[in-house]
């Protein structure tokens, strides 16, 4: 161990001695380079600053250190020998292991070498399995559901032979029966190449399907037409049976349809007979019944006549225009021409226009059997009009859906059942107006209740009576019309002897009237479910207006040239009777100017007649001006002196008792106690005022010079008196007016 220390020691003295060596030559060897390099070094400094004693001192101290040093590291590393020899055995162990590692991973590797050939090999046997299996189950759905509707279930053969038709049950296996029988079709059809197609199961199974077949449309049908014989049962809620009762049974008919060809059609006449005639007397019921609370209908009066058509004639009450429709008695007697104007109320809409309320959401009547002794309320025609034609929409709304759904959308099923109740209203409507009625506003209202009614069918989507809705249309429509050209008819016909009251304006100008008012309020009439007008109700008002339009120039004509005939030979008096005319004609259609545009011919109709007004109140005043005044006749034009001053003295003297004739005229003509009378006054002095004073401004009297002038300014008379003599009479008036 010693041997050993020994020659370490001396190796790392050699070693030093070498390393000693090889720097002094390489420091003596440059000297001035190092000295240069390191000159501002503070310890080179620091040496130059010394002795060569203190520099001999130092290196030994310096030298003696680095052998310290070298002999600490040396001491140091052979202490870590045992370590180094240790690490290298460590380092020898892990190359072992990591060569034993080395070949059990190339076996491990030629191991998942055969794996992933393994692996390929099942992946190919996965795909083919998953071919088989999509295979197999294109098969099973290609003949699983032939396999199972060629399998006939024993419980499916109990419940359609021996079940009760009226369990759910039943319907089901019936359904399931007609998807077997399709199933055996289908296979039995020709293929592609013109062949059929021969399954020995299908063959082997057809006949028992077949046999199920008959059995089910034989009971089906038996079931079927007891329950359609129900319905004809007294007291039977027919709409109520058929909701809750017939609709379940929906299944069967659509499996006669399909496979009971043999037994569908008399299924459906069976159901069309007996609906239909249900249908027919419950509605002809409902119609025989209106005839109790029918109003007796009044005799017809033309808007130019003075008289009632006799009972038996040709012109039939107006109030009843189709009063054939609910019955009644004979119309009344002729009236006289005194009373002629009393029955104004003819021609007026009154209650009648409730009618048109209920158009749209009213239900209709109940009415009850003479034998439960209750008091109905007697109602005119077109009330009950409109309740017969609401129960025929909703009874038709109700089989229309119930066909829809029971007979898969069959239209002519509907129009098979309703067929008879159509004739009982078509009955209904024809016996009202085969007579020629002349109820125009009645006649009116009916059309106007079917545009209602065809609004309703077409938000409830149902078509069924569209038909009957223009049959409809085209029997009113003519006997409206004709109603209105013989009221036009009336008027153009009457004769000039006709004497006026002057009093009151003509029983016929408030027919005339209250006519327009009632025909406009039924043709323009808005409901609050109606946000948008349709072109049929554009078209009753539109039809409506010509028809006034016609009657507008009838009746001014009639009034102009024929009610004033006896008046031509005083031209005041008649423009003071066509002033209360015009203005009881434009009061009374003044009501329709809140609800309808310009457009309107009601509206032309009362402007019409607001202008004639204007004119005739003019011309009352000018005729008047003319009569009492005729001075200013004289005046108006280049006269002579003694002539003006003639004319202005007359008038100076005559003046206000021209003015209180005037007043008494106004009077005469209009009565004291009416607006008119004041009004008309009002204008006369006002045109008085102005006329005269116009002539006086315009330099009429300066024309003659200052001193002809001056004689004649003394019979000038002044605006303001004119105003208060005007005024005097005026007050009174009013007084007279407030005081009523």
């Amino acid at each position: 161990m010693s041997g050993g220390d020994g020659d370490g020691g001396s190796r790392v003295h050699e070693r030093s001695r070498v390393m000693h060596a090889s720097s002094s030559a390489s420091s003596s060897a440059s000297p001035s380079m190092e000295f240069l390099k390191f000159a501002n070094h503070e310890v080179i400094q620091e040496l130059m600053t010394c002795t060569v004693d203190e520099l001999e001192r130092r290196a030994l101290e310096v030298e003696q250190k680095l052998s310290l040093v070298e002999a600490r590291s040396i001491d140091e590393h052979a202490k870590e020998c045992e370590n180094l020899i240790a690490l290298k055995t460590d380092v020898d162990t892990c190359e072992e292991i990591l060569q034993s590692m080395e070949l059990e991973l190339g076996a491990f590797a030629d191991d998942l070498g055969k794996i992933s050939s393994e692996i390929r090999g099942l992946q190919t046997q996965s795909e083919a399995l998953k071919v088989k299996a999509m295979n197999r189950h294109a098969a099973e759905r290609a003949l699983g559901s032939v396999i199972e509707n060629l399998t006939v279930d024993p419980l499916m053969i109990q419940t359609l032979v021996n079940g009760a038709v009226e369990d759910e049950d039943y319907s089901r296996r019936a359904t399931e029966l007609a998807q077997k029988l399709d199933v055996i079709d289908n296979l039995r059809r020709p293929n592609a190449r013109g062949g059929a197609t021969t399954v020995l199961a299908a063959s082997d199974v057809a006949p028992e399907l077949e046999r199920l077949r008959v059995k089910t449309c034989e009971k089906s049908w038996a079931f079927l037409y007891g329950q359609f014989h129900a319905l004809k049962q007294p007291r039977t809620n027919v709409q109520l049976i058929q909701e809750n009762t017939l609709a379940k049974y929906e299944p069967l008919v659509a499996f006669l349809r399909a496979r009971g060809p043999e037994v569908y059609w008399e299924v459906k006449s069976t159901y069309v007979d007996v609906m239909g005639k249900v249908l027919k007397t419950a509605l002809a019921s409902y119609v025989e019944s209106l005839k109790r609370v029918t109003l007796p209908p009044k005799a017809y009066i033309a808007l130019g006549s003075k008289k009632r058509s006799p009972g038996g004639t040709n012109e039939i009450s107006g109030v009843s225009a189709l009063s054939g429709i609910f019955g009644g008695g004979a119309s009344g007697a002729a009236m006289s021409g005194d009373d002629a104007g009393e029955h104004a109320e003819l021609f007026s809409l009154r209650s009648r226009a409730q009618t048109l309320r209920d158009a749209e959401t009213g239900p209709p009547f109940v009415l009850h059997q003479p034998s439960d002794r209750v008091q109905q309320e007697m109602r005119e025609y077109e009330e009950l009009f409109r309740s017969a034609h609401r129960l025929l929409i909703d009874t038709a709304t109700f089989e229309y859906a119930f066909c829809e759904q029971f007979w898969r959308g069959e239209k002519d099923m509907f129009e098979k059942v309703f067929a008879g109740p159509l004739t009982v209203y078509n009955d209904f409507v024809a016996q009202g107006v085969a007579t020629a009625s002349k109820d125009a506003i009645g006649l009116l209202i009916a059309i106007r209740v079917n545009a209602v009614n065809r609004r309703v069918m077409s938000r409830r989507r149902v078509p069924a009576l569209d038909a009957y809705f223009d049959n409809l249309n085209m029997t009113l429509w003519p006997k409206f019309k004709h109603a209105c050209d013989e009221h036009v008819k009336s008027l153009e016909q009457m004769k000039e002897s006709f004497e006026p009251n002057p009093e009151a304006p003509s029983f016929i100008v408030r027919r005339y009237a209250n006519f327009v008012v009632a025909l406009t309020t039924v043709a323009h009439s808005s409901f609050e479910s109606s946000t948008v007008v349709d072109d049929e109700e554009v078209n009753i008002a539109t039809q409506v207006d010509l028809v006034l339009d016609r009657m507008r120039r009838a009746l001014f004509d009639c009034v102009t040239n024929k009610l004033c005939a006896s008046l031509r030979e005083s031209p005041k008096r008649r423009s003071a009777y066509l002033v209360k005319t015009f203005d009881f004609v434009c009061t009374t259609l003044s009501s329709l100017a809140d609800i309808k545009d310009e457009q309107t011919t009601e509206l032309a109709t009362l402007h019409f007649f607001e202008e004639k007004f204007l004119n005739e109140s003019a011309a009352f005043v000018t005729h008047t001006m003319h009569e009492r005044f005729p001075e200013l006749e004289k005046l108006d034009g280049d006269v002579l002196f003694d002539a003006t001053l003639d004319a202005l003295s007359a008038f100076h003297r005559n003046w206000r008792q021209s003015l209180a004739s005037t007043h008494a005229d106004c009077v005469a003509c209009f009565g004291t106690s009416d607006w008119r009378a004041v009004e008309l006054f009002r204008r006369c002095v006002t045109e008085l005022t102005t006329r005269y004073t116009t002539i006086v401004d315009r330099g009429y009297v300066a024309q003659f010079g200052d001193e002809k002038a001056s004689q004649l300014a003394e019979y000038v008379v002044t605006k303001p008196t004119f105003t208060l003599e005007g005024n005097r009479y005026t007050s009174k008036s009013n007084d007279r007016l407030a005081s009523q």
